[in-house]
């Protein structure tokens, strides 16, 4: 009987740990940087935003992507965030073009996951993206409409 009281008293410690660690993972992005269909330039930076606070950067290749999908090299992770909206913006050459061109991604946070989502930036106007859902947790692309 002790032995399975400690036993059960040991697994309450230990699930509690696992779930509060999977929390602590970031959520991550990675795919295309265009500005007016465009490929950013090479060296450009996108910048993500929670709450008004910078959470995350990543600078595009030479391809025009940011992140990417790789363990190893993870994409635009950003911690945990409150609230359901995330703002992109995009540095070029030093000069941030923040104000005219945004992208809004609007779902809530999810520990661990990596999401494929195209940035198309476009001059005067803010976009908002939602992912699609393939409903067996693979990344998928986004479809962008405009707000």
């Amino acid at each position: 009987m002790k032995k399975i009281l400690f036993i059960i008293f040991a697994c309450l410690l230990i699930v509690p740990n696992i779930v509060l660690a999977d929390k602590s993972l970031p959520m991550s992005f990675y795919g295309r940087a265009e500005l007016n269909g465009n490929s950013l330039p090479a060296g450009s930076i996108v910048q993500v935003f929670a709450a008004g606070i910078l959470a995350g950067q990543s600078t595009v290749d030479d391809n025009g992507y940011y992140g990417k999908d790789n363990p190893d090299q993870p994409g635009l992770s950003i911690a945990s965030y409150t609230g359901n909206e995330l703002v992109f913006k995009y540095i070029e050459g030093g000069e941030s073009y923040a104000g005219a061109t945004v992208v809004k991604y609007s779902e809530i946070f999810e520990a661990g996951k990596t999401i494929e989502l195209d940035l198309p930036f476009i001059n005067i106007a803010d976009i908002s993206v939602t992912p699609n859902s393939s409903g067996d947790g693979s990344s998928v692309p986004v479809v962008a409409t405009t707000t």
